[in-house]
C-alpha cells in the first residue's frame, strides 16, 4: 500500500490538477466537462477554496513522497445531517498501485474524525 498524504488543495497543486482534469478517463468518469473549458482547473480550485471557508466543501491534493498523484474531495458537506459526499481521481501515471483505495481510506477517516460524519 502506498504511503500517501492528504493536504489542503492549493495553488501549488494547480499543475497537477490541470493535468488531471485534462485526462480523458477523468472526464469520462467524473463531472468534469469535456472538453475542459479554458481556466477550469483554476476556477475549480477557487470553488474549493470558497467551500473550505463556508464549510460546504473540501478539497485535498493526494501526495506521494510530496508529488501530486491525485485529488480527494468532499464536494458536498451537510453538517446538519452529518452527511458527506466523497470523491477521488488519480493521475494517469499513478494508477494501478492502490492510490485510489488509500486516498479514499484517508478521506473517509478525515470525514468521520473532523466532521463527525454519520453517512458518506
Amino acid at each position: 500500500m502506498p504511503t500517501l498524504q492528504l493536504v489542503a488543495l492549493g495553488e501549488e497543486h494547480l499543475p497537477g490538477l490541470e493535468e488531471l482534469v485534462a485526462d480523458p478517463d477523468v472526464q469520462r468518469f467524473t463531472r468534469i466537462p469535456s472538453p475542459v473549458p479554458e481556466g477550469f482547473a483554476r476556477r475549480w480550485l477557487g470553488i474549493y477554496d470558497d467551500g473550505r471557508r463556508t464549510g460546504a466543501k473540501e478539497g485535498f491534493a493526494v501526495l506521494e513522497d510530496g508529488a501530486f498523484v491525485g485529488l480527494a474531495v468532499a464536494p458536498r458537506i451537510d453538517r446538519l445531517t452529518q452527511t458527506v459526499e466523497l470523491g477521488y481521481s488519480v493521475s494517469p501515471g499513478a494508477r494501478g498501485r492502490g492510490i485510489a483505495t488509500e486516498a479514499l481510506r484517508l478521506l473517509t477517516g478525515w470525514a468521520v474524525t473532523e466532521l463527525d460524519a454519520l453517512r458518506l
